[in-house]
């Protein structure tokens, strides 16, 4: 057996033994480990090839109103509002009055109520006149339903040269829930005219 003195004169073994040690060690564990990642990697690879994606399709709500009504007789009548959409919504409308000539040309002049036009509105209204101009039908409006009438007729009275009356309706129409969405997008003017605004 080989020997070797230190520096201080004592005699020391050679540490190929402890060497041999540390190395089985090491091959152990490294062994192990590889072991470990063999069954991670298994299972792994069972849940990611057994595993379906589960597919979530969301459809918003779709919110469109159309305006139904009659037109004989150079007379207006019978203007409703339908909820085409496919959700409760809240109803509004406004009614504009104006003189036209035959190129769609409007008149400065305004035309005024009974004096140039006459407008009837049913006796069992259910709409509320607001400080903006709109008529707030009172309560929401299911999917595929209508509001009550809001114009029973309006007739014009006379003529103006070259121009003739033109009523139109514009109409709009929001989602009902929450409730609270009505005044974020018609302002608080629409607050208590369309009915239970609460949150």
């Amino acid at each position: 057996m080989n020997k070797e003195k230190n520096s201080g004169g004592r005699i020391r073994k050679p540490q190929h033994g402890r060497r041999l040690r540390w190395g089985k060690q090491f091959i152990l564990l490294a062994a192990i480990a590889l072991l470990a990642l063999g069954i991670v990697g298994g299972t792994t690879a069972y849940l990611l090839t057994n595993t379906g994606n589960v597919v979530n399709t969301f459809t918003p709500s779709r919110v469109t109103c159309r305006i139904d009504e009659t037109f004989e007789n150079n007379v207006k009548s019978n203007v409703y509002v339908t909820n085409t959409g496919d959700t409760p919504a809240y109803i509004r409308a406004a009614i504009i009055v104006t003189w036209q000539d035959s190129s769609g040309n409007v008149a400065a002049t305004v035309p005024i109520k009974d004096v140039d036009y006459s407008i009837i509105f049913p006796a069992n209204w259910n709409w509320t006149a607001g400080s903006d101009g709109y008529y707030y039908y009172n309560g929401s409006v299911a999917p595929n339903n209508k509001t009550s009438n809001l114009i029973y007729s309006c007739t014009a009275l006379k003529t103006n040269g070259n121009y003739t009356l033109h009523v139109e309706i514009l109409a709009d129409a929001i989602q009902s829930s929450p409730t609270s969405a009505v005044t974020e997008a018609w302002g608080t003017v629409a607050a208590g005219l369309v009915g239970a605004v609460s949150d």
